[in-house]
């Protein structure tokens, strides 16, 4: 799977525009239009660095 994180704690936007045209070619035949596909790239990206802030939280706290 790849990040759609920074290092940084920022969405990466290249990334997650790469998501966004994978994500398109496997849903189009299905009608899902590019943007929709974006929409869910940002909102994958989005989810990935809560998910990463809590791990991190996490682990300070241990």
């Amino acid at each position: 799977m790849t990040s759609l994180v920074t290092l940084a704690g920022r969405l990466d936007r290249r990334a997650v525009m790469i998501e966004a045209h994978r994500q398109f070619r496997l849903m189009r035949r299905y009608g899902w239009s590019f943007g929709r596909c974006l929409s869910f790239a940002w909102a994958k990206g989005r989810e990935q660095r809560e998910r990463l802030s809590h791990g991190a939280g996490l682990a300070m706290a241990a």
